[in-house]
């Protein structure tokens, strides 16, 4: 990694040189923000807002800072200096300016307390003409030459210049009638502004016309509304205070907003802190507007980086990232794709604009409702299947990592190569949304799970999704998506009008057997998932499939899954994996008993509910002086090992498990005979009528009153134990039936 420099620099000297510590060349302000730099956000939201977090409270929060440590009094230079942070960037040599990588939204926040200064400063200026105050041309004169030079444009340097010139030979004039009017007249000759309302917006509107601002987009509609809105902010006295006015026609333009909100917060954060510094009182109101501004951006620092190259720019922005606004996943990957799009498509920049203009409304489309997580797990889905990478979503790098593996095969890449792209990453989204039944908001992750589980005659990898997603596997999805998505893009070619609803309306209804691959996928994430001890044994399957469509499951990852069922359930206690638990019993209650052997039959779903709880048979509390019904372990045995394990659960629809409350066994049995009883004279389920007969075989007999209470051994926990583990095992072995 190459680094030509670092240097602290305030706004004005930001470009400058970096060749010698010592000389250092000054340049105007010239900086570029990248096609695939994502908007302005810092005053997104609406009005003033003192809360850090949201996105105008980062402005509030850097007058606060600034002018907490000011002394307007201090003797000491360096005592004002504030540290705004990093800001990246590499050389266009060609175009003689800066391309920022990162810093853009601090850096913007100033051009903008710069474009307030200009405003004010042109006001001023027009103050000192009529009021004749001939001692202050020169100066003032040369301060907004230059302050326009180094911040707003550099263009027209030449005429600027110039006029400069002019003013010297001038000033040395006695007559200062003279003097005013012909430099009034130079001054409009260069900056033709009409300050009176009615006038002000066109004139600024072809004054800049034509004009590349310090701070400029490659994006060149960017460019257009910037100026756009400078043409409609007009600055002005209203009954002696200063107001701000920005015109309700571009305010509400959207992409504005972050712009327009941004001008009010610092206009109105310079009055406030006018208002507290007595040194500026009785001044002109406008040149203290500005002063203030000066005071600021010539004390805000920043470290600048300067790297070799881009690749470089964007290592240096990992490490130094933004702390104050970091980029999430799906803007890193939206501008990973731009990035490479406008590098290498070979197209011309007003065709780039028009395309990243359409991908935006598809991208925008895509995410459209989804939060944070949401848009990160279909990214994490999206990049899987493009890549053919496996990625850990738990660190950005890796997804960077991926797309550079991709892209570095892609020579040339297109309009149509990005629009493949987002059309899967579209379709990512989709296929989400579709598991979820278009429900996306508020998820419980186990409730869906488990609704998946109640849910008849849908295919196995539906299910398996939802059990991943509950086990907090997200990892290991890709694995499943990336067969269902290639599977769609195949069935896509021989069908163009198909949609990804009906594809997978269709699929999740299609049965064993009628996609081997989609089938095979899904049974060996079911077996490695539910017989795993945690995630590592699925991670390391899909690390293979996701690289390679083809991998199948080795007989070592078998024979390792079944070793470690027998361990993790052998050890099991109620608190760890419940959901695990409750997704095994879910599918039990499906099949058939046939003499210790699990057949699928026509077995009705008992539970109702997404809202089911793991109940204690015997309960864990004892109710106050019934000890005597309860299981009572010999010495030397935990009863709370015995009743939080296996062999004392069952699962209930929460309302039944309220009413069951803390009984016994036996006097509990009547809450799962109703609640796996079908109809008034139906047989209760197979499950129930087991623990029944342990019952009656293993127990002592307890008297209660005028009869007797069957108060289980030990042997009865063992036993109902060892028959669970085997029942969950075939389940897991036959998931072709569930």
């Amino acid at each position: 990694m190459e680094i030509v420099g670092a240097r602290i620099r305030d706004i004005h000297s930001l470009c400058s040189t970096m060749e010698k510590q010592n000389d250092q060349k000054t340049s105007y302000l010239k900086v570029n923000i990248p096609h695939y730099q994502r908007p302005y956000t810092w005053g997104k939201s609406d009005g003033i807002d003192d809360n850090e977090e949201t996105d105008s409270g980062l402005i509030v929060k850097l007058f606060q800072d600034f002018f907490d440590n000011y002394d307007e009094n201090a003797e000491d230079s360096e005592h004002n200096t504030y540290f705004a942070g990093m800001i990246v960037a590499v050389k266009n040599v060609k175009d003689d300016v800066y391309n920022i990588i990162d810093g853009q939204q601090r850096l913007t926040t100033i051009f903008l307390l710069n474009i307030i200064s200009f405003i004010c400063k042109l006001n001023y200026i027009d103050h000192i003409f009529k009021e004749g105050t001939y001692g202050k041309y020169e100066t003032e004169l040369k301060d907004f030459c230059d302050f326009y030079l180094n911040n707003i444009c550099s263009n027209n340097e030449i005429e600027v210049k110039a006029f400069l010139k002019k003013m010297e030979l001038l000033v040395s004039d006695k007559d200062e009638a003279k003097i005013t009017k012909t430099l009034k007249n130079e001054f409009k000759k260069i900056f033709p502004i009409e300050l009176e309302r009615t006038k002000y917006q066109e004139s600024v509107e072809k004054f800049l016309k034509n004009k590349t601002l310090a701070l400029n987009y490659e994006y060149m509609h960017y460019n257009e509304l910037l100026k756009e809105i400078i043409s409609k902010t007009r600055i002005y006295i209203d009954d002696t205070d200063l107001s701000i006015d920005i015109d309700p026609e571009i305010e509400n333009i959207e992409i504005s907003k972050a712009y327009t909100n941004a001008l009010t917060i610092i206009f109105e954060q310079i009055k406030i802190y006018l208002d507290k510094l007595s040194s500026y009182e009785g001044k002109n109101i406008y040149k203290s507007f500005s002063d203030l501004i000066k005071v600021m951006t010539d004390n805000i620092k920043v470290c600048v980086l300067l790297a070799e190259s881009e690749e470089d720019a964007y290592t240096l922005f990992e490490v130094v990232n933004d702390r104050s606004m970091p980029l999430e996943t799906i803007d890193l990957i939206k501008n990973a794709f731009y990035r490479h799009y406008v590098n290498y498509s070979k197209e011309k920049d007003k065709d780039i604009d028009e395309h990243i203009d359409a991908l935006n409304k598809v991208w925008n489309e895509s995410f459209k409702d989804f939060e944070k997580e949401q848009r990160d797990f279909v990214l994490l889905i999206a990049i899987s299947y493009i890549t053919h990478i496996y990625v850990n979503n738990k660190d950005n790098k890796n997804y960077k990592d991926a797309l550079k593996k991709y892209f570095n095969k892609e020579t040339q890449y297109t309009y149509k190569d990005i629009c493949r792209d987002f059309d899967i990453i579209n379709s990512s989204a989709e296929l989400y949304k579709l598991f979820y039944s278009n429900r996306i908001k508020k998820i419980s992750l186990n409730s869906s799970s488990i609704s998946s589980e109640l849910e008849n005659k849908v295919h196995l990898f539906y299910k398996v999704f939802h059990m991943l997603r509950a086990f907090k596997q997200d990892n290991v999805i890709p694995a499943l998506t990336n067969i269902i998505l290639k599977k769609y893009y195949i069935t896509k070619e021989h069908n163009k009008h198909l949609k990804m609803v009906e594809y997978f309306s269709d699929l999740k209804k299609s049965k064993i057997g009628e996609d081997k691959d989609i089938d095979l996928v899904s049974k060996d994430l079911n077996k490695l998932s539910l017989c795993g001890i945690d995630y590592k044994l699925p991670l390391d399957y899909a690390k293979h499939k996701i690289e390679n469509d083809d991998f199948q499951l080795t007989a070592e990852m078998s024979a390792n899954a079944n070793e470690q069922y027998e361990k993790w359930i052998e050890e099991w206690k109620k608190g760890k994996n419940d959901i695990r638990i409750k997704i095994l019993f879910n599918r039990l209650y499906t099949f058939e008993n046939n003499n210790g052997l699990i057949e699928k039959g026509g077995v009705v779903h008992f539970l109702r509910s997404t809202r089911q709880e793991l109940d204690h048979l015997d309960a864990k509390k004892i109710a106050e002086g019934d000890s005597d019904f309860y299981y009572n372990p010999s010495k030397g045995i935990n009863r709370g090992d015995i009743i939080n394990s296996l062999g004392n659960m069952m699962i209930l629809d929460k309302g039944y498990n309220i009413k069951k409350s803390n009984k016994c066994l036996e006097e509990g049995l009547d809450r799962y005979i109703k609640n796996y009883t079908v109809g008034e004279k139906g047989n209760c389920h197979w499950i129930v009528n087991e623990i029944i007969e342990l019952l009656k075989e293993y127990h002592i007999d307890v008297p209660k009153g005028k009869r007797t209470i069957k108060v289980p051994t030990i042997d009865f926990f063992n036993e109902r134990k060892k028959r669970l583990i085997n029942y969950f095992k075939q389940v897991i072995d036959k998931s072709e039936l569930i």
